[in-house]
């Protein structure tokens, strides 16, 4: 049963300031006594309640009149706390809405549902954690919690990636890493995700022949594209995130294997932008969703920009290494990591390539903060959640929207407390109407440590949630020990018009 925490914080409120106080009047005792016996003073009993009541019940009154003061400067510039979430939209800029990055669709592929629908009802549901897999022992011969997708074949793509590699001849040396099974689960993911894409993609585009000629330009992390594209046609950029742990060979034959998939799309060849970007737990999705936001959205070139991440952490090698970190969940580790997989697609879009869009966006993504911890989120004693705080706050007063207006939170944090304890945190102190528990989206809760998937997977959650209830979501990450970022999503009430 979930705790009912709208009473929670007013008993540890109550709490700390009964400590306060006893320990002020405390520390003006002992003062006070000690200075007498130093001093040898004669005491009257005029002294005695000048000292040991009059001065702590003065100490007292005045530390409580400095709280009333930082209570009430806030209520006087927000407004009552009760205010009902329908008036929690505080006046916006004009440019608010407009600096919106549209969200045309969304897709997952996951452990607790194979659609967008299935899985945002399973994290609602909050029925389905990574149990026993008899598949993967540690090393004392106990089966480990891990969020398996079932029956994802593996063999296809094996065989994909050796027609491949025949075909590239400069992929020979990538032969050796067709065995690795974290490897072939994260491209055998990737290619459900993409099934899923060419079935339902949403947006429609008037090249001629979208086959006459090779791709223009793919790149690994940190090698731009070479050459502008200059016509008016729909330039579509494809960022896929895949695990740190890739090796260079791995990343070159998932590019490989991606651009061969990616020519199904209807896009004109030329105009077709592939990047590989490895990522361990931090918030790539939303960082290159910042930048597209900021470089894309004024452009008079319709701009599309596409986020895959994938990740699956059910291969013997990655659990050898987490036993050997200490990472790995277990009765021995009960703040480890448990192995989970999953893959997700975004789709963003600028206002001018919106008009080839068969549907109205999903919602709106404001602009995204970013923000970097002091101490690691690892580190043992009390957990903090000032960074991820301040960050939130800076994402609200960026979509002008009030924590009151919030109708749930999205995020990727999992079982282990301290990520719990920071959302809790957070969540209280912007958005006390929500339950931090019952109105807390997060993926890997329900699907295991997915890594490089994360981050996409909990915006993938906050846009089906928008989409669905129809009020704004709060997004921000918590997976990663250091990093943290926050945005808000918008409903998309009506289709935005280009400019």
């Amino acid at each position: 049963m979930p705790l009912s925490f709208p009473f929670r914080p007013n008993l540890l409120s109550f709490a700390k300031w009964a400590l306060i106080a006893i320990g002020v009047v405390a520390a003006i005792w002992f003062v006070v006594i000690l200075w007498w016996q130093s001093s040898q003073r004669q005491i009257t009993p005029g002294d005695a309640l000048t000292y040991l009541v009059v001065l702590p019940a003065a100490a007292l009154l005045g530390i409580a009149g400095m709280r009333w003061m930082r209570k009430r400067a806030p209520a006087v510039e927000t407004g009552p706390v009760d205010a009902p979430a329908s008036g929690g939209v505080q006046p916006a800029p004009d440019d608010a809405a407009a600096n919106g990055l549209p969200i045309l669709a969304a897709w997952s592929f996951t452990s607790i549902g194979t659609s967008l629908d299935e899985y945002r009802q399973a994290l609602i549901d909050k029925r389905q954690r990574p149990h026993p897999d008899a598949g993967m022992l540690d090393d004392y011969g106990f089966p480990l919690h891990t969020a398996r997708i079932r029956e994802l074949d593996i063999s296809t793509v094996q065989d994909d990636l050796k027609a491949v590699i025949s075909r590239n001849a400069g992929l020979a040396q990538a032969q050796d890493d067709l065995d690795r099974e974290g490897f072939l689960r994260t491209l055998a993911l990737t290619s459900q995700l993409l099934a899923q894409l060419n079935a339902e993609w949403p947006l429609a585009d008037d090249a001629p022949d979208s086959s006459a000629s090779s791709h223009g330009s793919a790149t690994l992390r940190g090698r731009d594209a070479v050459g502008a594209m200059t016509d008016m046609r729909l330039q579509l950029q494809i960022k896929m995130i895949v695990p740190s742990s890739f090796t260079p060979a791995e990343q070159q034959l998932t590019l490989s294997y991606l651009l061969e998939n990616a020519a199904a799309l209807p896009i004109e060849s030329q105009q077709l932008h592939v990047q590989i970007l490895p990522a361990a737990d931090d918030p790539v999705a939303l960082q290159l969703a910042e930048r597209f936001r900021a470089e894309a959205l004024d452009s008079e070139q319709p701009q599309a920009l596409l986020l895959l991440a994938c990740e699956s952490a059910l291969c013997p090698v990655v659990a050898e290494r987490w036993q050997a970190e200490n990472k790995l969940f277990g009765s021995h580790a009960p703040h480890g990591q448990m192995p989970g997989e999953a893959a997700f697609a975004i789709l963003c879009a600028n206002r001018q390539a919106l008009p080839l869009s068969m549907d109205a966006p999903a919602c709106l993504l404001q602009r995204v903060v970013h923000a970097r911890r002091e101490h690691s989120a690892d580190n043992g004693g009390k957990p903090g959640h000032a960074t991820l705080a301040a960050v939130v706050a800076d994402a609200l007063a960026a979509a002008g929207v009030a924590g009151n207006a919030i109708g749930a939170v999205a995020c990727d944090a999992d079982h282990r407390s301290s990520r719990v304890l920071e959302c809790i945190g957070a969540m209280l102190e912007h958005t006390p109407q929500l339950d931090a528990i019952e109105n807390r989206l997060s993926v890997n809760e329900a699907c295991g440590h997915t890594g490089a998937a994360s981050n996409a997977g909990g915006w993938a959650a906050g846009i089906a949630q928008v989409r669905q209830a129809g009020s704004p979501v709060l997004l921000f990450n918590v997976s990663h020990a250091f990093e943290r970022a926050a945005a808000v999503l918008l409903p998309a009430n009506e289709r935005p018009q280009p400019s």
